[in-house]
């Protein structure tokens, strides 16, 4: 028995529990989409690299490498809210491998009038998810809105702009600064933005400093706002959040917050998601949405890591058993998220705990 394939399903049958429980439905989608839909938003993938195939009218499709486009292009969406969440397939480069492989992708999508409460709703869900992959995670918060709106009042050229955000994103503070001196911005605003990348930390230390740098000016609006909505968070949640301000990847698609969940034990993160109201407004939809996915083939490793046998329990019964008892004991066992098998031979094959 592959415990490995035990592990992933039990989480993947806890994290669609999860999501049900809290009045999200289950959204079903076809295995292809138009190529067009991925060449015109190549920017918002996880890879660029996407399986093509002509359909019998001549038309260019191509099997999915992301359920939010498809979300997104096929669902209606207008002033109430619709909470959907995805248990898809999805087909790209894996991250193992240099060549294409099925995926399996579960994640979330809230799209609508998105307000604060939804916001923090999504966080404690994206705390709740990591919770079920693992006992040591962090989710790691950017207030990408905020970064965006402070480089845009510099006022830089299309390419210069590029430079600083990819600054930010090796986290380069030396090359950034040599980049926004070329361009004239001020000493006190590269000073101020120097000050911010470094920030990095638990939510009530770091948005006191983010109050402090943007007093009274015009942005400390986009502050109050970030804290009002990580506020909403209780606090055993909040507690399992660091405010990150040295991210701010794909401006162009995501707006107000960003964020990457982490399980000790693996270098990339596992889960990824955000606001991306750039998104659907490149896609014609004048509305608000964010949600997250979590990429099961990132985290599989860490069965094989962590176990050396390959089921928990290994139950022996015999003729005269009370197969009832069994029986009770194999669901007992298997609710509490453990393998087990019956067997009336101790098995040569089969490790066990």
């Amino acid at each position: 028995m592959d415990n490995n394939l035990v592990g992933l399903e039990n989480i993947m049958y806890s994290l669609r529990s999860l999501f049900t429980n809290y009045g999200y439905s289950e959204y079903k989608m076809r295995k292809f989409e138009e190529y067009d839909l991925y060449v015109k938003n190549k920017d918002f993938l996880i890879s660029d690299s996407v399986i093509t195939f002509t359909d019998t009218n001549g038309k260019l499709l191509a099997l999915k490498p992301d359920v939010t486009l498809s979300i997104v292009k096929n669902t209606k969406i207008d002033t109430s809210i619709k909470k959907l969440f995805y248990n898809e397939n999805v087909y790209r480069v894996s991250s193992k491998s240099n060549g294409y492989k099925e995926i399996a992708q579960i994640g979330l999508e809230c799209l609508g009038e998105i307000d604060d409460f939804n916001v923090a709703e999504i966080l404690t869900l994206a705390v709740e998810s990591l919770k079920i992959i693992s006992p040591a995670f962090i989710l790691d918060v950017s207030p990408i809105g905020l970064i965006s709106s402070y480089i845009e009042k510099f006022n830089l050229i299309s390419s210069v702009k590029e430079s600083v955000y990819k600054c930010i994103n090796e986290k380069n503070s030396h090359e950034l600064n040599n980049v926004l001196v070329s361009a004239g911005v001020c000493v006190s605003d590269i000073d101020r933005l120097s000050s911010i990348l470094e920030l990095y930390g638990a939510v009530d230390m770091v948005l006191e400093k983010l109050k402090s740098l943007f007093k009274n000016t015009e942005l400390e609006n986009i502050v109050s706002d970030f804290e009002n909505t990580l506020n909403i968070l209780p606090v055993d949640i909040k507690k399992c959040i660091n405010i990150d301000c040295s991210s701010c990847e794909n401006v162009k698609y995501y707006n107000n917050i960003t964020f990457k969940g982490y399980i000790k034990g693996l270098p990339k993160e596992i889960l990824s998601g955000g606001s991306y109201d750039g998104l659907l407004k490149m896609m014609g939809k004048n509305s608000k949405a964010i949600g997250f996915a979590i990429y099961p083939d990132e985290f599989d490793r860490i069965f094989s890591v962590s176990k050396d046998y390959d089921i928990d329990y290994l139950l022996i019964y015999t003729n005269n058993s009370d197969k009832t008892k069994v029986l009770d004991k194999i669901r007992q066992l298997s609710g509490l998220g453990k393998s087990v098998i019956a067997l009336k031979d101790i098995p040569t094959k089969i490790t066990y705990k």
